[in-house]
């Protein structure tokens, strides 16, 4: 079965599917979030996009991710934000700003206690979600890290991150570590 959600949404550059499988989300050139039920594809609720005015991106969305409780969206936007989404009152909790930053891959951790985002200067940043603050930032990439997965169902510091830049190169990450690297190929 197919389904056609909208014809004049813009390019759709992300989609992610909540933890409990009852929804989905998208976002893409015209910066608006939109929630959708799944499989009836109903659309629930937009954040518009920021014109003048208001809570949502500027920019095109590069990523979406739900927290694995399911209570929150985050949302990365080529206007260097990402945003907390909060899905039962359908309303921004936060913004994560940082000048020149371009994020292009969000993650939660398994536990939920950690965002992990790439950017476009080569940069993985770790947060916690409980402060909002930076944990680690791993930063061996040169260019653009297009994507990144937890790999353990452990929170860091004991799970692996793998990423993935735009030449090609994959590296295996221990974000817990202090002074993280990445883990050295196999000869």
């Amino acid at each position: 079965r197919q389904h056609r959600l909208a014809p004049k949404i813009g390019l759709t550059q992300a989609v992610a599917i909540s933890p409990d499988g009852r929804q989905f989300a998208t976002g893409g050139s015209d910066g608006a979030v939109r929630l959708w039920n799944f499989p009836s594809a109903q659309l629930v609720h937009t954040f518009a996009r920021r014109r003048l005015m208001g809570n949502g991106h500027s920019g095109p969305l590069n990523a979406l991710t739900f927290h694995p409780d399911g209570r929150a969206l985050y949302s990365a936007s080529a206007d260097g934000t990402v945003k907390e989404w909060d899905l039962a009152e359908r309303q921004l909790l936060n913004t994560l700003p940082a000048p020149g930053w371009s994020p292009t891959d969000l993650r939660v951790t398994p536990n939920g206690a950690q965002l992990v985002s790439a950017n476009r200067d080569g940069k993985i940043v770790v947060w916690d979600i409980a402060s909002l603050l930076p944990l680690a930032e791993l930063t061996q990439h040169q260019r653009c890290v297009n994507a990144i997965a937890p790999l353990q169902h452990n929170a860091f510091p004991t799970g692996l991150l793998p990423s993935a830049r735009d030449d090609g190169t994959v590296k295996l990450w221990q974000p817990g570590v202090p002074g993280a690297q990445p883990i050295p190929p196999p000869p």
